[in-house]
């Protein structure tokens, strides 16, 4: 390969379903009712574990918090040495009480909004609409909130050893900050969680 442009179009030619989604963080819209994964795929996947009880073989314990516009997701992951691991936590913040739901229903719910007017209902005043008249928190303070209050959730989960009942604690959270505009608030907070 000669030139960057040149890697990105064989990176483009090579995974042209994936490359708009990883490389230029605009993700195709999945066509609505393809099925991507059966059942009987997805249960042959699944391994039997009890929430929040760490293996005997897991040395670390990691979690990640995947930013979205009106919630945060996250997953807990207890890793071995060897990098076995098994997913002992995860959800969203604010918490959804459906078990089934999909990515695009969190905007028209409003989640995150409806609890940082909770927390700062003096902030109501610099709220704005969006097309559809739903009423919107302000995007960076809403964002610093939303991961603000995960890693809080995340960090005050029990987790035990089922070899021992000991607790197990968090070694490490990832944020995914390469969302452009949340960018800033997401990298505000990790500064001041450093002080």
């Amino acid at each position: 390969e000669v030139s960057a442009i040149q890697h990105a179009m064989n990176l483009r030619f090579n995974a042209p379903h994936t490359f708009p989604a990883e490389y230029q963080n605009k993700p195709k819209n999945q066509t609505e009712g393809t099925t991507l994964i059966t059942p009987n795929q997805l249960a042959a996947r699944t391994v039997a574990t009890n929430r929040f009880q760490v293996p005997g073989y897991a040395t670390k314990l990691v979690s990640f918090i995947d930013v979205q516009n009106e919630s945060m997701y996250y997953m807990t992951l207890a890793v071995g040495n060897d990098f076995t691991g098994v997913i002992v936590d995860y959800g969203t913040f604010p918490e959804v009480d459906s078990k089934y739901y999909r990515k695009a229903q969190f905007d028209g719910w409003s989640l995150l909004t409806r609890e940082f007017f909770r927390k700062y209902p003096e902030l109501r005043e610099k709220a704005t609409k969006t097309e559809s008249g739903k009423l919107r928190a302000p995007f960076e303070a809403k964002i610093y909130y939303g991961v603000q209050e995960t890693v809080k959730l995340l960090l005050s989960r029990e987790y035990v050893r089922e070899t021992d009942g000991g607790p197990v604690r968090m070694d490490s959270i990832g944020i995914d900050a390469t969302w452009g505009k949340a960018s800033d608030p997401i990298k505000k907070f990790v500064n001041n969680a450093r002080d």
